[in-house]
């Protein structure tokens, strides 16, 4: 948490106690939303960022994994390996999985 957001808070509590400014007045003087200064008012101090959660999305079939690891073995880019695969062979892949496959391979050579 960086030092600045603590003492915006101060200040604001600050301001909010010397003043008794509303919540819009304090949220316009130091430049933040009202949620901040609701925040800011209402906790001790700043609340940590919460980090968005990875889904996990289901395993695909091991025949489109075995497409894909032909088409690595030919040494080709993840762009190139998913429009061969939704171009010519026909089948609905992310740009996602093929990359994440293509990574895996990569990891496992090093």
């Amino acid at each position: 948490m960086q030092p600045d957001v603590f003492r915006l808070y101060w200040r604001i509590r600050a301001d909010a106690e010397d003043h008794g400014r509303s919540l819009a007045a304090l949220a316009i003087r130091h430049d933040v939303g009202r949620r901040t200064v609701r925040t800011a008012l209402t906790t001790p101090l700043p609340l940590p960022r919460e980090r968005p959660r990875s889904v996990p999305t289901g395993a695909a079939p091991d025949k489109l994994m075995a497409l894909i690891d032909q088409r690595i073995e030919l040494d080709e880019s993840a762009r190139e390996i998913w429009t061969h695969l939704m171009d010519e062979a026909s089948v609905s892949v992310s740009y996602s999985t093929v990359w994440l496959r293509l990574r895996q391979h990569q990891i496992a050579r090093v």
